[in-house]
């Protein structure tokens, strides 16, 4: 999994390419928090490059959301596929993390 940032009106947005999957959440966990404590607790994570998500990555979502409620941020997801947003409902992770359909839906 490839990250890069960049910042947009008081969050960070992390513009994600590859997979979300067991082999990957580690590192975007951390990138997450890191930029949590250190920078923004405003995250927006762009799904545009992303095209599979297994359980682990959907996990890791609830998870770091939960954290970063506990700091008064939180994390968002904007150009999510219709596939992986069928799944975020089917499971329910659209009640927890928010999703926007783009940059300029940004509270």
């Amino acid at each position: 999994m490839q990250i890069s940032c960049r910042e947009l009106r008081g969050y960070t947005i992390m513009m994600l390419e590859g997979d979300l999957d067991y082999t990957g959440i580690r590192e975007l966990k951390s990138a997450i928090l890191k930029m949590a404590r250190e920078k923004s607790k405003n995250i927006i994570l762009d799904f545009r490059h992303v095209s599979f998500i297994d359980s682990s990555g959907m996990g890791m979502l609830v998870s770091v959301s939960k954290e970063l409620l506990g700091i008064t941020g939180k994390i968002g997801l904007i150009h999510v596929s219709d596939d992986i947003l069928n799944l975020f409902k089917m499971t329910t992770v659209d009640k927890i993390v928010k999703l926007y359909d783009d940059e300029d839906d940004l509270d």
